[in-house]
């Protein structure tokens, strides 16, 4: 696999759009950074930073999606982040992420796996397979439709009437 950090020149991004991804790795850091981890040389990735929002489309036919596998590792240094995506295989976290606010708006996406600590979470989920969260939050908004397995055993979500699991 080949790995490219894409070149921002100097802007920054406090959303992000991704479209056709095989994996999306979401991290948290002091400075934003988007790298694109592919199969091959071919440059078949749209990327475009307007007005602090992030877009990554990969372009491939169903043919060349069945061979070739693209992978973001995205890092946000801000604390209040929005990402949309649509058709990708999995998004997660390698470790756990601390934000102050997280907006996901998700459809046809295979699996969402996250260890979160945040004040707010928003989630908008359409046609997911597997949703699984841990960690805690003081407020939580979830708006799914057809989401298969869901899994919030270890997560906490805190209000003025107490803790629920």
């Amino acid at each position: 696999m080949i790995k490219n950090e894409l070149d921002l020149n100097g802007e920054d991004f406090n959303e992000i759009k991704i479209e056709n991804v095989g994996k999306v790795f979401l991290s948290k850091g002091n400075r934003n950074s988007i790298i694109l981890e592919k199969n091959s040389e071919d440059r078949n990735v749209d990327f475009l930073i307007v007005d602090g929002i992030a877009f990554i489309k990969t372009l491939h036919s169903v043919e060349e999606n069945k061979r070739d596998n693209y992978n973001l590792y995205i890092t946000f240094k801000s604390e209040d982040i929005s990402i949309n995506i649509l058709n990708v295989g999995s998004f997660q976290t390698k470790d756990k992420v601390n934000f102050k606010t997280i907006k996901l708006k998700a459809i046809n996406c295979g699996q969402i796996n996250l260890s979160v600590v945040s004040q707010s979470l928003f989630f908008d989920l359409q046609n997911v397979f597997s949703l699984k969260i841990s960690g805690d939050t003081d407020t939580l908004t979830l708006q799914k439709n057809n989401v298969m397995l869901s899994n919030l055993r270890k997560f906490i979500v805190k209000n003025d009437s107490g803790n629920f699991y």
